[in-house]
């Protein structure tokens, strides 16, 4: 074989070896980091997942099959449902696979209710049971029948203020009201916070989990920043945000 027989054959060699293990810039199956983040799903290994998926939109913004990843592993494994809610809407505008469409709507409708739920919980609180009212007990505050809107309500009987005078003489009685001085409402005391700086990875979500106990505490950070951040599903890293501390 001549030497320019061999040149050929082995960049052919090299060429095939490239296409198996994908380019960083092609799209889904044929870019290297999606190939990688499936490996590591299949190993159970959702952290280095995320990361090679996510490299893999970061080269390649069309791959929607990483977006499916990510919108699976942020509800299952993240906890964070405002990925979720964005992966799975970013899959479904590109997606063409009218059955597998159809799956990812159901879970985008799962996660929104869920998101929804928690928003509830965290702005409304949950709802209190009520207590009935012992049939025994008397009412503390007698009622009495409404008035007609003609008959004229009876004036207020003013209590008097006595008036002292000269030393020996008797006081007199006047019913002159002495000016009442109203008191000032107490300021509202503003809620106490630490500062928190924001790392690499980090959403509201993984920040209220690791600060506050709770994913679904992500609210409370997002309205204490509301002049920091310009929406709640975007943070950045070295940003400094406000942790209640009480």
């Amino acid at each position: 074989m001549t030497s320019l027989g061999k040149n050929l054959l082995f960049a052919c060699l090299i060429g095939s070896l490239l296409a198996g293990c994908g380019s960083s810039e092609a799209p889904n199956e044929q870019n290297r980091f999606y190939l990688r983040g499936r490996k590591h799903v299949q190993a159970n290994e959702p952290d280095k997942a995320v990361t090679a998926f996510r490299e893999c939109l970061r080269r390649s913004p069309g791959s929607h099959k990483a977006h499916l990843e990510l919108g699976m592993l942020s509800e299952d494994h993240l906890h964070d449902l405002n990925g979720a809610i964005l992966h799975y809407r970013a899959f479904l505008k590109v997606s063409v696979d009218d059955q597998k469409n159809a799956a990812v709507r159901l879970w985008l409708n799962r996660v929104e209710r869920d998101l929804l739920r928690e928003l509830r919980l965290i702005y409304e609180g949950p709802e209190l049971p009520r207590v009935a009212r012992p049939a025994s007990r008397p009412s503390t505050v007698p009622t009495a029948p409404r008035p007609r809107s003609s008959a004229r309500p009876p004036a207020a009987i003013e209590p008097p203020v006595i008036v002292l005078g000269t030393p020996g003489s008797t006081p007199s009685r006047t019913t002159t009201l002495a000016p009442q001085v109203t008191a000032p409402p107490p300021n509202q005391p503003e809620k106490a916070f630490r500062w928190y700086t924001v790392k690499g990875g980090d959403s509201l979500a993984r920040i209220a989990k690791k600060e506050l106990g709770s994913e679904k505490f992500w609210g409370v950070i997002y309205n204490m920043n509301r002049d920091i951040l310009p929406n709640e599903s975007r943070v950045g890293v070295g940003q400094r945000l406000r942790i209640p501390t009480d």
